[in-house]
């Protein structure tokens, strides 16, 4: 069976389903294009049938399954999570109970641009970070006396590594008097976590997501973990309304999809590799910095054109880097490098073609 719109077109046969994705292509979230395994999809698949059949019916039980299998496979206590609608809406609600008048939030810079979004609506400060330097962590450690919640991805989703190893996140927790928000929605890519420090630590909250490594964007869906009190305060900020937070269909695929959480990791990490080595290959003679996140960097800095323009380019041929045409470098965090995300596979060498053409822009 065939279904079709402008830009999706989805195969089915019995074996699995098979989406197949003309251009344009979005590359500036870092979706994961990675084609799910056969299990997976067949049970994705059963979990959307099993939604209709009950879509009558609050997502109060659902929920309470998806928490279930959140804390036994964490090792957790159910008390200590809550699902929220994706990652971005946790931050929201994090903002929400933590951060009020006379509050300061913080964050790394460059980083994930909804932490700023949150952080804009009050009293904020920024630490500076690159791909290619170390934080200063004694300095970094007083800089955090003036915060009173910092938000640090890990993976950092603008620089693609970690800016502290796990010794330094704990060294941070046993000073800081704050909340820290570690966001680990890259975790599987990057195996470094802080999830067992939980227990430890009562000014320690993590995120996590199923957009980046599991594919699932779509379904808008993400968890918190931390100690109980910190939980309860973030559903307090639940309205009546919300008080089952996400949908029944997230929550079914996400119920099917996660016990085959390492299968997924292990299809990930194998599509970003394979796309990394391809590249490779059409461009001997440049640098690439492999990342623990969706995207890997490429250095242009032997080429004699503008990144913004290698990015205009590339959104005139449908590999969407930026959502509008850009005048000048302005505003790119790291000039010298192009991010690469890679498209679905058979989009790869007119991706790699595309990318040549821009680059020999005068």
């Amino acid at each position: 069976m065939l279904l079709q719109n402008n830009n999706i077109r989805i195969f089915r046969c019995d074996k699995i389903r098979l989406m197949k994705i003309s251009k344009p292509i979005r590359l500036f979230w870092g979706e994961n294009y990675s084609e799910k395994p056969p299990l997976v999809a067949k049970a994705i698949q059963k979990a959307a049938q099993e939604t209709i059949e009950i879509i009558n019916l609050y997502p109060g039980s659902i929920y309470q399954d998806a928490v279930k299998l959140i804390a036994k496979t964490l090792k957790v206590k159910e008390e200590q999570i809550v699902f929220g609608h994706g990652i971005e809406g946790l931050i929201h609600l994090t903002s929400m109970a933590f951060l009020g008048k006379g509050k300061v939030g913080g964050m790394f810079q460059p980083s994930f641009f909804v932490f700023a979004n949150n952080l804009k609506r009050g009293q904020f400060l920024d630490y500076p970070c690159s791909y290619n330097q170390k934080v200063d962590l004694n300095r970094f450690i007083r800089f955090l006396q003036k915060i009173d919640v910092f938000f640090l991805a890990s993976p950092n989703t603008a620089t693609g590594n970690y800016l502290l190893t796990r010794a330094e996140i704990e060294k941070v927790l046993k000073s800081y008097k704050g909340l820290l928000v570690v966001d680990e929605c890259y975790f599987g890519i990057g195996n470094q976590t802080v999830i067992d420090l939980v227990k430890k630590y009562d000014n320690l909250l993590i995120y996590r997501g199923l957009t980046k490594v599991m594919g699932l964007g779509s379904l808008r869906l993400g968890f918190a973990i931390g100690q109980k009190k910190i939980i309860d305060q973030l559903k307090y900020h639940f309205t009546e309304i919300e008080l089952d937070p996400v949908n029944t269909f997230s929550l079914k695929v996400f119920l099917a999809a996660f016990p085959y959480f390492k299968s997924l990791v292990q299809n990930t990490n194998n599509f970003f590799d394979q796309f990394l080595d391809y590249m490779k290959k059409q461009f001997p003679q440049d640098k690439f910095i492999k990342n623990v996140t969706t995207f890997h960097f490429m250095d242009i800095r032997r080429y004699k054109v503008a990144n913004y323009k290698v990015q205009n380019y590339m959104n005139q041929k449908g590999y969407i880097f930026s959502q509008e045409k850009l005048e000048n470098n302005k505003g790119i965090n790291f000039p010298e490098l192009i991010m690469l995300t890679p498209p679905p596979k058979q989009l790869w060498p007119d991706f790699a073609r595309t990318l040549k053409q821009a680059l020999r822009q005068k």
